[in-house]
């Protein structure tokens, strides 16, 4: 069953299959620890449990297999020591993964392990085998060896063993015999001093050569191995993967090649791989394992793993992953064991908030990272000061988490970094000087926090600065003048903060803004001037301040504008001819403050209008019939104005409305019988007008409407009985007319109905018996 995806544990049951011989349950999913039954299965000589999920410790029962030739545990998630059996069992072949099964603590003790990595190219004679392994055992002659005799001496023992024990995993005892009996080769006998001698008849011209020497203790950690082994892939790195030893013997498990030596000493065989120890780290995530749960698509080979990408060196250097891709990334983020992963150079993970825990302080070895992202997840806690560690970071987003305390000020230690993304976390304090020191940075947003204090002036430093979002948090004083010395400055959004004075005029050299916006502080002042100057201006946002004086003309140069808010402040004067020069708006919002004269009719220019809310101001004269040109209109508020004349009837061209509110003016004459093409329209609020002549029976025309306001009015007439039809309506207010006649039932048919007021009018005859309906209903 080798190499399905199976999972679950082993069934102990199996073992009561007595006469078993193979049991190859390799490459599949399968998790537990391995039954303890299994000394049941006599007859058994081949067992390959190898790449699953399987923990726990190694039963001593396996050395209860009389006949038992090869036992194959590797890649998996064993812990625990190697039992005694391993010496008792003659052809046991062991492949597991060393480091994890505790060998070092139980046979290296607190000794070195000198790892020897020589890589030639070369034509010459080969090296006699050593004749004297007393000779070798004796420390004092080590430095006497030729590096590439211990090296030959390796490759006969390698190569005579494999032979003789037909197996490609030297067992654990042979490997064990060759440290106590070769100890120039197990312990790297070759000083990190030697000489490196070449044959007699090799020229330089025709021999490459490199060497690394490098210690290793049994306490050493992944982090001070993977440091030891970078020196050591860059010499493998540098002239391929091919194994010729230096005696004319090639390893017989080696890839093609007859040119190149690359041997290790036999110490190397005692070390987990790096890349082993790379794999066993991400599987401890259980990120992976989970999803292969879900979706079955394993692969052994981690680099094909979703998410993951190596080197040609098969080490890990990036992850990535997404809710979407992979909806299994739960737990704490602290799994993920940092220290593993040196060459590590991007790491992104968005959970869709399913991921917890801190940041860990381990996350600081990686010397090598330029990309972290570890948006959109469940993070808790404070940044590490330690952060200011990762002088290659390019990329920090470590935004919509639940991150808190102050933002470091070491974080201006990372002079590399060009995006700095804290936003929509729950951090305090001010915002750092230091980062004035990232002079590279082109991203700082820490929007939606609970920052305070002032804007920090060495922010003018940040001369390549493209995005400034400081938005949402608690910010005071006054914006710096100096911000205008940030040229090259997108997006400046400094909104809902406790900003105050004035715009500064410096503002006006920051000609590559499409985004300005700082509504909703406690700036005043007057607009200055000087913003007619941003050409690629888009959005314009000064709503909500105490903002005063007249809207400048100079405005109107604005041409690239789409979004143009003004509203809650306390601006006068007239609205400026010239805004029917910005053609490409869709949104125009001056509600709320005192400005005065007619609505200009050059705002029917505004052709992508959707958007025109002019509210709350002191506006006189008639709706001009040029609005009925804005066909893209979705929302129209002209409310508490001082509005005169008649509702122009050609507002019924504009049938993309969805909210139309004229009250609180002083409009006069008949409701227009053409509102009743106004198909989308959810909100028709007349009241507090003039109005006068009947309800029109085309309002039953408005599908979709659901509130109706007529109130306070001079209407006459009778109430429709088309408006049963609307039966979306969930508000409708009449009052405070002179409607006459009685309530017609059919008005009961407006099933979704939750307030209907009638009062003040001229009505008779009784209630409809159906009224009940309507309050059973809602």
């Amino acid at each position: 069953m080798y190499n399905n995806k199976l999972d679950g544990p082993i069934p102990p049951e199996l073992m009561n299959c007595s006469k078993l011989r193979i049991l190859k349950l390799g490459n599949n999913l399968l998790s537990g620890s391995i039954p303890s039954q299994i000394g049941k299965l006599q007859e058994l000589y081949y067992l390959d449990l190898s790449g699953n999920f399987i923990n726990g410790k190694i039963p001593s029962q396996l050395g209860e297999f009389p006949r038992i030739d090869t036992v194959d545990l590797s890649m998996n998630n064993l812990s625990g020591g190697i039992p005694v059996f391993v010496r008792k069992v003659p052809h046991l072949d062991i492949c597991v993964e060393l480091q994890a099964l505790g060998w070092w603590q139980s046979h290296g003790g607190a000794r070195y392990w000198h790892i020897l990595v020589k890589r030639y190219r070369f034509y010459g004679k080969s090296v006699p085998f050593v004749s004297s392994k007393d000779a070798l055992k004796n420390a004092t002659l080590r430095g006497y060896f030729n590096s590439a005799q211990a090296l030959a001496d390796y490759a006969r023992f390698s190569y005579t063993s494999r032979k003789i024990y037909r197996t490609k995993c030297l067992p654990l005892w042979l490997l064990e015999h060759l440290m106590e009996e070769y100890r120039h080769i197990a312990l790297g006998a070759v000083a990190s001093s030697a000489p490196i001698l070449y044959f007699d008849n090799i020229t330089p011209s025709n021999a490459y050569y490199d060497l690394v020497t490098k210690d290793f203790r049994a306490s050493e950690g992944c982090l001070r191995i993977e440091r030891l082994f970078r020196d050591i892939r860059v010499v493998l790195k540098r002239f391929g993967s091919n194994i010729i030893f230096s005696n004319g013997l090639r390893d017989p498990y080696s890839s093609e090649g007859d040119t190149t030596i690359s041997v290790t000493t036999s110490a190397a065989g005692l070390l987990s791989s790096p890349i082993l120890l790379e794999r066993e780290a991400l599987l401890a995530t259980g990120w992976w394992v989970n999803n292969w749960a879900t979706t079955g698509n394993y692969t052994s080979d981690h680099c094909k793993w979703t998410g993951i990408s190596c080197n040609s060196a098969v080490s890990v250097i990036g992850v990535s992953l997404l809710w979407y891709e992979n909806d299994n990334i739960t737990g704490e983020l602290g799994r993920f064991k940092f220290s593993c992963f040196p060459n590590l150079r991007s790491f992104k993970i968005r959970s869709n908030y399913l991921l917890s825990g801190s940041i860990p302080s381990e996350i600081t070895v990686l010397s090598t990272i330029r990309t972290l992202e570890l948006t959109s997840n469940n993070l808790t806690g404070i940044i590490p000061s330690e952060m200011g560690r990762l002088r290659n970071l390019v990329h920090l987003d470590l935004s919509n988490n639940h991150l808190t305390g102050h933002i470091p000020p070491t974080l201006g230690r990372l002079s590399k970094l060009k995006i700095l993304n804290l936003s929509s976390n729950s951090l305090v304090g001010n915002v750092p000087s230091t980062l004035g020191h990232l002079t590279q940075l082109t991203t700082l947003a820490i929007a939606s926090n609970q920052i305070n204090g002032s804007i920090p002036l060495e922010i003018e430093n940040l001369k390549v600065l493209q995005v400034l979002d400081l938005s949402r948090n608690e910010i005071g004083g006054s914006i710096p003048s100096t911000i205008g010395h940030l040229k090259r400055l997108r997006i400046l959004d400094l909104s809902q903060n406790k900003l105050v004075g004035p715009i500064p005029s410096s503002v006006g050299p920051l000609t590559q803004l499409t985004t300005l916006n700082m509504h909703s502080n406690r700036i005043n002042g007057s607009i200055p001037l000087e913003i007619g100057n941003l050409n690629f201006l888009q959005v314009l946002g000064l709503s909500d301040n105490k903002l005063e004086g007249p809207i400048p003309s100079t405005i109107a140069s604005l041409v690239s504008l789409t979004s143009l808010s003004l509203h809650y402040n306390n601006l006068i004067g007239p609205i400026p001819l010239t805004l029917g020069h910005l053609n490409r708006l869709t949104d125009l919002d001056l509600s709320e403050n005192k400005l005065v004269g007619p609505i200009p009719s050059s705002v029917g220019h505004l052709n992508f209008l959707q958007v025109l809310d002019l509210s709350n101001n002191k506006l006189e004269g008639p709706i001009p019939s040029t609005i009925a040109s804005l066909v893209n209109l979705t929302y129209l508020s002209l409310q508490d104005n001082n509005l005169t004349g008649p509702i122009p009837s050609t507002l019924g061209h504009l049938d993309r409305l969805t909210y139309l509110d004229l009250s609180e003016n002083k409009l006069v004459g008949p409701i227009p019988s053409s509102v009743g093409h106004l198909n989308f329209l959810q909100v028709l609020d007349l009241p507090n007008n003039k109005l006068e002549g009947p309800i029109p029976s085309t309002i039953a025309s408005l599908v979709n409407l659901k509130s109706l306001s007529l109130e306070y009015n001079n209407l006459t007439g009778s109430i429709p009985l088309t408006l049963g039809h609307l039966n979306r309506l969930t508000f409708l207010d009449l009052s405070d007319n002179k409607l006459d006649g009685p309530i017609p039932p059919e008005l009961m048919n407006c099933s979704k109905l939750t307030t209907l007021i009638l009062g003040n009018n001229l009505l008779s005859g009784s209630i409809p018996s159906q009224i009940g309906k309507l309050q059973e209903d809602n």
